[in-house]
């Protein structure tokens, strides 16, 4: 529930939330993501998730896990999930593109998220 309760905070965001720029988000948004993202995701990784609005309305999680910089960029839009891991220690970057309408899509995502890169 923790997650939610992160997620929820967005819902205060009013539009033009960023000087002038930034899209509110909805109930259902946030609910999305949660019901989304929640059963893939290891408790572990959920404790290191930091949760952050973008002004075009996609919801950017980050989290570190030693050696990588982790990133999930979720396009409310196009329900599309972009998730970039950044290795620290020898630089390579892993870029992948998730279609969250799609189970085989899911299934992969959810090894990212529950075993890490």
């Amino acid at each position: 529930m923790l997650f939610l309760s992160v997620l929820k905070e967005l819902l205060e965001l009013k539009v033009g939330w960023l000087n002038g720029e930034g899209v509110a988000y909805s109930l259902h948004d946030i609910l999305y993501v949660h019901n989304i993202l929640t059963p893939r995701i290891s408790s572990r990784v959920l404790s290191l998730i930091k949760c952050y609005p973008t002004v075009n309305g996609e919801i950017r999680l980050e989290w570190s896990e030693n050696p990588n910089d982790n990133s999930l960029t979720i396009n409310l839009q196009t329900k599309y999930a972009e998730y970039q891991s950044v290795n620290l220690i020898t630089e390579e970057c892993l870029d992948l593109v998730f279609n969250l309408e799609n189970n085989t899509d899911l299934i992969n995502l959810s090894k990212k998220l529950m075993l890490g890169n």
